[in-house]
């Protein structure tokens, strides 16, 4: 056999295996499985995956394991390529999933309408870390093997003094900077780490809340540092603690900083 029939044998043996998904992320040969997954921290971003599958009648799965602290909220989001439009278009789906494996949650397309993305955001409300996973899904008819990305956040805010003992206490100022309702919770603890108090909130688009947190029974006469989880997604709150001293007329500012810069 001459070297160009064996080159021309060898490619028809090629065209003739079926199409594979060959995504840089997963354990070869076991795609579409949770066998296959990767592991993504917060602030990792996984770039070049796709949903190239094995044929029209195959679902093509990315899956990604993800570790959530307690009384952490984070944001999973996938952006690049045609399939992940919303607005009608029945494209590729983001979901949060457990181990058996069910949906915990799945995208929201709020301010990605119609825009190639999704995101999927929750609260870990403890006390103890979670394991769960990431599930990217393309249907038959939209199967690519366009790149795209995704990536991974914690979403959460830490306020790292507030002090309601003596003579101070303290006021929480948290803007919603979204043209969307936010919800979450503030998880206060003592200087030890003790968790106080869990209390929830839900701010309309562009809202303020204004909290005088020396009138919560279960941290009054306390002190300590705080998280803040909510649903917003990366960059939608700011906001700081003002500890205000009467007897003296200072007043002591504290920012709220994300967790993840």
């Amino acid at each position: 056999m001459t070297l160009r029939a064996a080159i021309a044998t060898v490619a028809l043996a090629l065209t003739a295996l079926p199409a594979a998904a060959n995504d840089p992320w997963e354990l070869d040969p076991q795609d579409d499985s949770q066998a296959a997954r990767a592991h993504i921290l917060p602030g990792q971003v996984q770039t070049g995956r796709d949903l190239e599958g094995g044929g029209a009648a195959a679902i093509d799965q990315d899956w990604v394991k993800i570790y959530s602290q307690p009384r952490h909220s984070y944001e999973a989001r996938v952006s690049g390529g045609p399939l992940w439009s919303q607005g009608g278009f029945v494209g590729a789906q983001l979901d949060l999933m457990d181990a058996t494996p069910a949906v915990l949650a799945a995208a929201n397309g709020d301010e990605f309408a119609n825009l190639r993305g999704q995101s999927v955001r929750w609260i870990v409300g403890g006390p103890n870390p979670t394991e769960w996973l990431l599930r990217m899904t393309g249907p038959p008819a939209a199967q690519t093997a366009v790149p795209y990305t995704l990536e991974l956040h914690d979403t959460t805010y830490s306020i790292p003094r507030w002090n309601n003992t003596g003579t101070q206490s303290t006021f929480f100022f948290i803007q919603n900077n979204k043209g969307l309702p936010v919800s979450g919770n503030i998880y206060f603890f003592n200087a030890s780490g003790t968790m106080l108090h869990d209390r929830s909130f839900a701010l309309p688009a562009n809202a303020l809340l204004v909290l005088n947190t020396s009138t919560i029974t279960p941290i009054f006469g306390s002190s300590g540092s705080a998280l803040v989880a909510h649903g917003g997604g990366r960059g939608a709150l700011s906001g700081k603690a003002v500890a205000l001293e009467p007897a003296t007329g200072f007043t002591f500012d504290t920012a709220m900083t994300p967790v993840q810069p």
